[in-house]
């Protein structure tokens, strides 16, 4: 098991983690996911020894590897932590088994063992036969095998990823996202994996950390942090989400869907569970909606809530589905659905959403105002 308590790094007065906890159960595959300068990569640095935290502690199993207040750092190399680089971080001038031998000959192990740990390694990625090879001569998910095969040769307790895929192109990219989650799950190596994409963070994930401005802002499953995310960030970069502002009413109906009153008029019914009571007359909350969840018809659906008059404005066509621009009578949203549901712009049509797939952000004191925001 990995334990980080309280992590923090600054540069200078920046934090750039601050007071970061997480922990990760033996076998699990848990990914940091953010923006660019959220901290995450910081965050897998500080667990691999590359970078020393000035607060905080980490635990692998029951060994201490960092801890400032107590003046301790384990040195990266005795912390038995692989780390996959976005660079895949290859010397050219060596073959392919010289690279993912290199860490075993640092620790000045007997020859006949580091070939061996080696082959088996290059063998496990699907590699054996290309022993003799230069970096420079194969492909870049090849390259990304090696670099994976160095770090499981080490027999590392923990395993680290840094976005390992970004540099491959979509295809690749989705074959390496699916073969380095079955060799995880198959070797059950605690891993911590590093990752902007939300698509490659939910498929691949037991649970997802989402990140922000160094914190850890969720922590979840893939369908919990999407379904139900905690924050407004959290929403707005798991996916196209559409957010109004809305007034609770203070009603609950017996199929446990609140109702919320809209601030440019009409309202909204979102199914929000059975924990607690409704939300207090007049709470200020925003409701989201996903993009793809909500549905486009000629005709009005019977019997249904959460049902607006729309306009098509603008329709983009990429291939797998359609991005369209819609506006409600309270705003503007942003729709995606299948290829095969074409609307023109200028249409009359009418957008449905189900309660079930609405969710709530967050409450605030103030009076609801109506704001699209849509991302």
């Amino acid at each position: 098991m990995l334990r980080i308590r309280s992590l923090s790094k600054y540069y200078g007065a920046r934090a750039a983690v601050n007071d970061v906890s997480l922990e990760v159960g033996q076998g699990e595959l848990v990914t940091l996911l953010g923006p660019s300068g959220c901290g995450k990569s910081t965050t897998l640095r500080c667990l691999a020894g590359l970078e020393i935290p000035d607060s905080g502690e980490v635990w692998l199993q029951d060994r201490l590897l960092a801890a400032p207040a107590r003046r301790v750092q384990v040195p990266p190399e005795q912390r038995r932590v692989g780390m996959v680089f976005q660079s895949y971080a290859l010397w050219p001038h060596m073959s392919v088994l010289e690279n993912v031998s290199y860490p075993l000959r640092s620790q000045k192990r007997p020859r006949q063992e580091v070939i061996k740990r080696a082959r088996d390694a290059l063998e496990l990625v699907g590699l054996s036969g290309y022993e003799g090879s230069q970096p420079g001569n194969i492909s870049g998910g090849q390259q990304q095998r090696v670099a994976l095969a160095r770090a499981l040769a080490s027999e590392c307790s923990l395993l680290l990823f840094d976005e390992p895929l970004s540099n491959l192109d979509v295809h690749l990219r989705e074959q390496m996202r699916s073969e380095i989650r079955d060799l995880q799950a198959r070797l059950r190596i605690t891993t911590i994996y590093v990752t902007h994409d939300q698509s490659e963070a939910l498929a691949i994930s037991d649970r997802v950390a989402i990140m922000q401005d160094g914190a850890i802002v969720q922590v979840g499953t893939p369908r919990e942090v999407f379904e139900r995310p905690a924050t407004e960030f959290a929403a707005t970069f798991l996916g196209k989400v559409n957010l109004l502002h809305a007034a609770a009413t203070g009603k609950r109906e017996a199929d446990l869907r609140e109702q919320f009153r809209l601030a440019g008029g009409g309202e909204v019914h979102v199914h929000t569970g059975g924990t607690g009571g409704p939300s207090a007359e007049g709470t200020a909350v925003r409701v989201g909606l996903r993009a793809e969840l909500i549905r486009l018809s000629r005709n009005a659906p019977a019997a249904e809530k959460n049902v607006w008059k729309a306009r098509v404005e603008r329709a983009v066509f990429f291939g797998d589905g359609i991005d369209y621009m819609i506006a409600i009578p309270v705003g503007r949203l942003r729709v995606r659905t299948p290829p095969y549901d074409q609307f023109r712009v200028g249409e009359e049509v009418f957008a449905s959403i189900a309660p079930e797939h609405c969710f709530i952000v967050g409450s605030t004191p103030q009076p609801a105002r109506q704001e699209e925001v849509s991302r």
